[in-house]
């Protein structure tokens, strides 16, 4: 029904001609009440200019006018108008418009600025992609040997320390490199947690904030700067339900660390969502990794018997960050999603 948003290009140009007869002003006088002068032999006007241009020749049917900026310069008597795109918005489907309108000496006398929505009707049996799920290539940080490369995957190993400035950016390089581009970060770095008492512990004992929140800082502004150009990408950062949980005496730092990942992801998604970037969390439970290693072996049967669930997470359940990241949640961003058994619940 509408033209195709698409095919829209910034610099197409349409121009409409017309010779304004005192039966044109004559009809416009009836419906408007307009100006009796306009009935004069020697003064002609038409409003079916401007809305002919933009509402069928340029845009196509469907355009909404958002905005316009009009200046009147001379008397409107006979004459073309001409419109030009000048800017095209592809998420907001908005085009920004210029005209310019000349009369027989080729004066200007209407010159204007109008930003216009193109609708959009999905024709039937035809399925619509959702924005954001090009699939190029996948960065998960503190992902040693998890990736099973019998799936179909092609991997690579970047060894950097994500938590400086010079070496934020080397994964991100190195996906450009060898792939062509990048669709998907997970940040899962963690560093060992050391649990101590507060008043066992020091400033430098919860200072996880250069692994957790600083590296997550750094990559992500690594990473969108080319999914901001194509309009298109995925940011998923590892929490976990401590936090939410039980308080953990022993485990200020980390809890901290965490949460505060877990607002900065919220506040990212805010700001990156009109770029059709999306920024969401998973909270794990305890996984049975070298993570929690520290843990005594005859502490874990307690763990399990207060999760509903009557189990640890295993590493294939850590693996649902992949819904995150499907085209069937495009439409999700600032949320998080809870992987824990039921330990903790909201």
């Amino acid at each position: 029904m509408f033209k195709d948003f698409d095919a829209i290009t910034v610099g197409d140009t349409h121009a409409l001609l017309k010779k304004i007869s005192v039966a044109d002003v004559r009809k416009f006088v009836d419906r408007t009440g307009d100006d009796p002068q306009n009935l004069g032999r020697t003064y002609a006007e038409t409003t079916s200019y401007i809305p002919t241009v933009i509402g069928v020749k340029l845009s196509g049917v469907g355009a909404l006018w958002v905005a316009q900026n009009i200046a009147f310069l001379l008397q409107v008597r006979l004459g073309d108008i001409r419109c030009t795109e000048l800017k095209k918005y592809d998420q907001a489907r908005l085009l920004e418009l210029d005209s310019r309108t000349v009369n027989q000496n080729q004066q200007f006398v209407l010159s204007g600025n109008w930003t216009v929505r193109v609708l959009a009707t999905a024709a039937p049996g035809v399925s619509v992609t959702p924005v954001g799920c090009l699939k190029v290539a996948t960065i998960v940080s503190g992902a040693a040997a998890t990736i099973n490369s019998a799936e179909g995957w092609y991997e690579i190993a970047v060894q950097t320390d994500i938590a400086i400035e010079e070496g934020a950016p080397q994964p991100f390089e190195a996906a450009c490199r060898v792939f062509g581009g990048l669709s998907v970060w997970v940040k899962n770095a963690t560093p060992r947690i050391h649990p101590k008492l507060l008043v066992a512990s020091s400033w430098s004992d919860v200072q996880q904030l250069g692994v957790q929140v600083k590296s997550t800082y750094l990559m992500t502004k690594a990473c969108v700067s080319a999914a901001i150009e194509r309009c298109s990408g995925r940011v998923i950062n590892i929490i976990s339900q401590v936090p939410q949980g039980t308080p953990l005496v022993s485990w200020n730092g980390y809890a901290m660390d965490k949460d505060t990942l877990d607002v900065f992801s919220r506040w990212v998604a805010g700001k990156l969502g009109s770029q059709a970037i999306s920024v969401d969390c998973m909270a794990s439970g305890m996984c049975g990794t070298t993570q929690i290693g520290y843990i005594p072996e005859k502490a874990q049967p307690m763990i399990r018997y207060q999760t509903p669930l009557r189990r640890l997470a295993k590493l294939a359940d850590v693996a649902a960050v992949g819904l995150l990241v499907s085209n069937g949640v495009a439409f999700v961003t600032g949320n998080k999603l809870a992987v824990n058994g039921g330990m903790a619940m909201r």
